[in-house]
């Protein structure tokens, strides 16, 4: 199977609608329209799955203000959701500024639970003033490493440790972000 890397080579769409790279590859017409289809799918798939976890955290935010803590541990449990992810979903469904109506279809975009987890980590302002650059930034998606470029004060494409995503990078409990070491994600031995 052929994947285009768009970082990683230079792809020109050519006057009969194919697609060719630099090593002479070429995507008909019929197959760059299976891949847009493709993509649309995919996209519809990525926005239910992070509806999907927006409510899942409004749950254990619900259930955590309404029920008494060993009730809540039993949800929690029965739910099969370990603690530390329960936590970072508690944070989530308290984060009222992912739920407003005027952010839910930036929100939509984001890459899973763990970026929804670092969206609600940060300040209200700062919050608002990274959905508004995606919001019209039709590129940009809206990944942890996009957030900690945000609130680093990067260009939100760059890439950091070494030119590829660090897969454990966290936010610590100081607020810093980083790269953890030696197996926890807060950066403690």
């Amino acid at each position: 199977m052929f994947l285009i890397s768009p970082e990683k080579t230079e792809n020109k769409l050519q006057k009969d609608n194919t697609m060719t790279t630099p090593k002479n590859e070429v995507l008909t017409p019929a197959e760059l329209e299976d891949i847009n289809s493709r993509v649309e799918r995919v996209r519809g798939y990525l926005k239910q799955s992070t509806s999907a976890w927006l409510a899942v955290a409004h749950e254990i935010a619900a259930a955590k203000k309404n029920t008494k803590t060993l009730a809540f541990e039993k949800f929690i449990n029965e739910a099969g959701i370990t603690k530390s992810v329960a936590d970072k979903l508690l944070i989530v469904g308290k984060c009222n500024s992912l739920y407003a109506e005027r952010n839910l279809a930036t929100v939509s975009t984001a890459e899973g639970w763990t970026v929804l987890y670092a969206l609600a980590t940060l300040e209200t302002k700062q919050l608002q003033d990274l959905l508004q650059t995606i919001a019209t930034d039709s590129k940009t998606k809206l990944t942890r490493e996009v957030i900690f470029n945000f609130v680093n004060k990067k260009p939100l494409d760059s890439k950091r440790w070494g030119g590829r995503p660090h897969l454990t990078a966290s936010r610590c409990q100081n607020g810093h972000w980083g790269p953890s070491k030696k197996g926890s994600v807060y950066g403690k031995g």
